[in-house]
């Protein structure tokens, strides 16, 4: 018998003894005549465990689609297997280039997803030193994402196109600034 059950049976037994006060047999179970206090209590108390076990079956809503990937996330990214971190908001935080090269494409999906969302810069381009606001509203209750950021070439010809991928970014914890930094 599962918790859900346990839980509606306890909760109709008890709303059953608020609402006739007592002084029933349901097979071996005597219920004896209980006060007016003792009928409130018993009231509230089952409402209260038919409501818990009408929520223990909710499910988290299933994500949308993912549009086809660009490219995998890198795969140094730890798996999926571990506890998931949920959300139930947007988040919205501050983008800062932090390298010598234009970010000229932006890229966040959660960590256990395989593929890449849209590019969230769109036609923007992020110049070095320069911020933006960005915010993840995809409906989906995650908190870790992999960010990806596509680069330009260097100004001086020396480094041609190229990806930084950080992977397991928890986002739903005072997360206000990220920043890409060259090393």
């Amino acid at each position: 018998m599962t918790l859900k059950i346990l839980t509606f049976i306890l909760g109709s037994i008890l709303l059953l003894i608020g609402i006739f006060g007592g002084g029933f047999q349901v097979k071996e179970l005597k219920i004896p005549q209980i006060g007016k206090f003792s009928r409130f209590l018993a009231t509230s108390l089952g409402i209260f465990f038919i409501l818990i076990s009408i929520g223990l079956d909710e499910q988290p809503p299933t994500p949308p689609p993912f549009s086809p990937p660009t490219s995998p996330p890198s795969s140094s990214s730890p798996s999926s297997s571990g506890p998931r971190i949920f959300r139930n908001r947007p988040v919205s935080f501050n983008l800062t280039n932090q390298t010598s090269r234009n970010i000229e494409r932006f890229f966040a999906s959660p960590a256990n997803v395989n593929s890449w969302e849209e590019d969230i810069l769109g036609t923007e381009v992020l110049r070095p030193g320069q911020k933006t606001k960005i915010t993840i509203q995809d409906g989906r209750e995650d908190c870790m994402y992999d960010f990806r950021a596509r680069l330009g070439a260097a100004p001086n010809g020396s480094v041609g196109p190229g990806d930084m991928i950080q992977s397991q970014i928890n986002i739903c914890i005072d997360f206000h600034e990220w920043g890409f930094v060259e090393k």
